[in-house]
């Protein structure tokens, strides 16, 4: 997985496992990302880029911010249910992406914010 990156971003790829990607981005302030691009599932239809990304941005108090870019405009009066395994998330849309701002923390993702962070 390539992922195109602004000239200005300070973004580093930890790596590639499998379908997703790990980056460290310390500009504005350090952010962790775990990214997946999400097969296109509507054939014949035009639309942008369509990935899912969770974030943890330790010093600004997230832990697991959900991001969803659709590729396509989503109406923002409609929530959007993402199912992952047995969970379910309600998203916020807008624009092209729908957003989660944080879950619930656990120990997973308290040791993942601490790795982000070192």
């Amino acid at each position: 997985m390539v992922l195109a990156q602004p000239a200005q971003a300070a973004r580093t790829q930890l790596g590639v496992f499998g379908a997703w990607a790990a980056l460290r981005d310390t500009r504005p302030t350090l952010t962790c990302y775990v990214i997946a691009e999400i097969p296109n599932s509507l054939s014949g239809k035009r639309r942008g880029p369509n990935y899912l990304s969770v974030a943890i941005a330790p010093r600004r108090g997230i832990e697991a911010q959900i991001h969803w870019a659709a590729g396509f405009p989503i109406a923002d009066e409609h929530p959007v249910s993402l199912t992952a395994g047995d969970r379910r998330f309600t998203l916020l849309p807008r624009g092209e992406s729908a957003w989660r701002r944080t879950l619930q923390p656990t120990r997973r993702s308290s040791t993942a914010c601490a790795a982000c962070a070192a």
